[in-house]
């Protein structure tokens, strides 16, 4: 028989209770990582903007002071630009009628769908067909409306897309 030394002998006790701890933090880890991507993946609902209230914060004068994007010009060579703007306003009246200008206005009509704004345009003759601007509302507070937008020729075929980012005059 081998006579352990006390230097193995409290060395096989700590293996032993390492061992028994061995479960615990696993369960422990186990548990936490389980937590953790259940409450990441809950839906937060006051995040969520509903179109009425996108409606709401559109109301008023809107004037762009940011545009940035890309076209083709009329000989077919992309243009790229990312300027601060100034001179170009939208006016959205709660009736959902509007106006885009300031000394010459445009009038158009327009709505909210699933964070999509519509401007038809009613300075076109109907039989002439109407004109529709659609834009993705990026973001839209209090203060500050940002609009993606894509242009398409008569094809299908996208010809320029861009950013512009407005301020609330009221």
């Amino acid at each position: 028989m081998l006579l352990s030394s006390p230097d193995q002998i409290v060395c096989k006790q700590e293996t032993i209770q390492s061992n028994r701890m061995k479960p615990i933090r696993f369960f422990s880890l186990l548990l936490f990582a389980v937590m953790s991507i259940g409450l990441s993946s809950c839906d937060n609902e006051d995040e969520q903007i509903t179109d009425l209230q996108v409606t709401n914060y559109l109301t008023g004068k809107w004037g762009l002071i940011h545009t940035s994007g890309w076209e083709y010009n009329n000989v077919g060579i992309k243009v790229d630009w990312d300027k601060d703007e100034t001179g170009f306003f939208y006016t959205f009246k709660k009736d959902g009628s509007g106006y885009k200008g300031e000394s010459l206005k445009y009038y158009f009509e327009w709505e909210v769908n699933d964070r999509e704004l519509v401007i038809i345009d009613d300075s076109t003759p109907y039989f002439q067909n109407d004109f529709f601007d659609y834009y993705d509302i990026k973001s839209v507070t209090s203060t500050t409306l940002v609009l993606d937008w894509e242009n398409f020729d008569g094809h299908g075929v996208c010809i320029g897309q861009g950013t512009d980012t407005f301020s609330r005059i009221y």
